[in-house]
Order: structure tokens, then C-alpha cells, then sequence
């Protein structure tokens, strides 16, 4: 890390903002498709 900014954290956002229901799964999740991922564009 260059450190050409400043730590300030991250944020996670819905994708919808309608309801009020988020859930958050870990990399143990039942379903491959509800593990986080990570994309990095270099």
C-alpha cells in the first residue's frame, strides 16, 4: 500500500434501499454465491 490517502474505513451499501433487511454471510456460507468476494481492478 502506497499510502497516498488516508485509512478512512469502508462502507457497504445495499444494492436496494427499499426495505430494511441486510444480511451479511461469512466465507463459511451454505451457498457459494452468498461468500464475499473481493474484486480488485489494478
Amino acid at each position: 500500500v502506497s499510502e497516498k490517502y488516508a485509512n478512512t474505513g469502508f462502507f457497504i451499501k445495499a444494492r436496494t434501499e427499499n426495505n430494511n433487511y441486510i444480511a451479511f454471510y461469512s466465507n463459511e456460507a451454505g451457498s457459494e454465491n452468498q461468500r464475499p468476494k473481493l474484486y480488485l481492478k489494478l
